[in-house]
């Protein structure tokens, strides 16, 4: 059995027309990913906090807090 990830970032706070963004997106991979044979195990979700660039280090903002989901396949 051979298994596959496919990562997706996506910020805290979104609007709704963002996450809608994302389902589309989640949409489009599940679908290339199973034209190719893989089957989706599961999607995991983890929170990320990172330290902020240069510009956003200037106006007080050191770190960046988002979601990375990860959307797992497998194949036989």
């Amino acid at each position: 059995m051979q298994y596959k990830t496919v990562q997706v970032e996506h910020f805290q706070g979104q609007r709704k027309k963002d996450s809608l963004v994302i389902g589309q997106k989640y949409e489009e991979i599940i679908n290339k990913e199973a034209a190719e044979g893989w089957k989706l195990l599961g999607i995991h979700s983890l929170p990320i906090t990172r330290r902020a660039g240069c510009g956003k280090m200037c106006m007080g903002v050191f770190f960046e807090h988002f979601n990375m989901d990860v959307l797992i396949f497998f194949k036989d």
